[in-house]
Parts: C-alpha cells; structure tokens; sequence
C-alpha cells in the first residue's frame, strides 16, 4: 500500500447465510476409526468458537469481571479467543516503513515492543472503548497526540489481504446473541455466563474478532482509527 484508502483496507464481513442458526457453516467431520467428531472453523463473518469453547470463554469471563473488572477480563478474553484462532502470532518489525504508513500509533516505548513479543495482553499497546485490541489510526497527527513523556511513534504497513470488518458490518449486529438463545449450547449455559457473555460481545471490536476478522475498521467511509487483533498483519518500525 502506497497510502491508506477505504477501499484498500476493508474487507467487509461475509454475512450468515443461514438465519437463525449462528453455526451455520461449520463442519463437524468424522474422525478415522471412531464417532468423535471433529470442529472445523467456519467461513470469516460466523461465529467461530465450538460450543466447549463458547462455553470456556463465558465462564473466564464470569470469573475475571469478578476478579479484574470489565476492561481486564475483556482483554484476557480476547487474548484467550486469538489463540484458538490462531490470531496470536507478531508482528514483524523492520527498519522503516517503505511509501507512506497505513497506520501510526502513539505509545510508550514497552507498548511498542509488545508488537513483536508474545501475545499475553492487548492493554499493553491497546485500548477498550469499541472492544480490546491495537488502536491505530491512518491520521499521523492523531497518533502524534499520544505521543508524550519519551514515548515512541510507530509506524505500520498493512497486509493488503487482511480481513478486516468495518462498524458498518457490524453495528448493532445481533446475530450471535439472536441466534444462540435458541440453541441448545446457549441454553446450556448459566444464567450469569449468558449474561457475561453477553456484556462482551455487544463491544463492536470483539464480536468483530469473534466472527474471524484479523481488525475493526471504525467508521468505515473514512476511518478514524483502526482495531487490530492479529498483529501478524502489520509490519512496524519505531
């Protein structure tokens, strides 16, 4: 990329074909040999998670709100759902941007280097007002801002081929909420990790990640900044 453009970024999420029924599209197979089955992922823009995992991230996130309070639990959940998808992997840091950035983001000089070491939180070059992931923002002036006290700006290049969903995918989507209370694994969680789990997913960027999208395009005419969760798409250098 030679700048930052909507249409060059945005990958708008595939919608459910299906309606009603959030895990439309995955695949169960069976395994040689035995009746287990196995879970296949299914297409970007469906919920992702199997039902043990649906069930394992309601009830983390029972037990951490408890313990650390919405943004931390939030944090560690998305951190937990970014392993599953394989989401957790760096990114790549290099001496200089070639062309024009894509993205710039204003940090501390830790919350630099935590792009590139192992994935335990999003706090650590994060943010949590639309959902937890990287805050970054096509606006170099709007990154500058953040800025202060010997902090580093940083400077990114996007993968072209990220999968990235937009608020105009997703806002005011209630299509796992919709169509899991009529499912039987939905049903077969308690009330508070129904509840839990709702709280969650109505932050746009984290239902965004939950249906399999690598970042959050807020504002998706022209964006004003941009949530990554798989930091394997950026290339970085500060």
């Amino acid at each position: 990329m030679s700048g930052f453009t909507a249409e060059a970024l945005l990958y708008p999420l595939t919608k459910g074909d299906t309606k009603g029924h959030a895990f439309h599209g995955n695949q169960y197979e069976q395994v040689a040999g035995g009746d287990k089955e196995t879970f296949t992922r299914p297409s970007v823009g469906k919920f992702q998670l199997s039902p043990d995992e649906t069930k394992q991230i309601a009830k983390q996130l029972v037990k951490d709100v408890k313990a650390y309070g919405h943004d931390k639990a939030y944090d560690k959940a998305n951190v937990a759902v970014a392993k599953m998808l394989g989401m957790d992997k760096p990114a790549t840091k290099v001496d200089a941007i070639k062309g024009t950035p894509d993205l710039y983001r204003g940090c501390d000089l830790a919350g630099a280097k935590s792009l590139t070491e192992p994935l335990t939180m999003y706090g650590k070059s994060g943010g949590a007002l639309y959902g937890n992931g990287i805050y970054t923002t096509p606006s170099e002036e709007v990154a500058s801002q953040y800025v202060n006290n010997g902090g580093v700006m940083v400077k990114m290049s996007l993968d072209p081929n990220a999968n990235l969903a937009s608020d105009g995918d997703n806002k005011g989507d209630e299509r796992f909420l919709d169509y899991n209370k009529s499912m039987s694994e939905y049903d077969n969680l308690t009330h508070g990790e129904r509840d839990a789990l709702d709280d969650y997913i109505s932050h746009s960027a984290n239902l965004a990640l939950l249906t399999g999208s690598q970042g959050y395009a807020i504002n998706s005419n022209e964006p004003e900044s941009v949530v990554i969760f798989d930091r394997s798409v950026l290339k970085v250098a500060y």
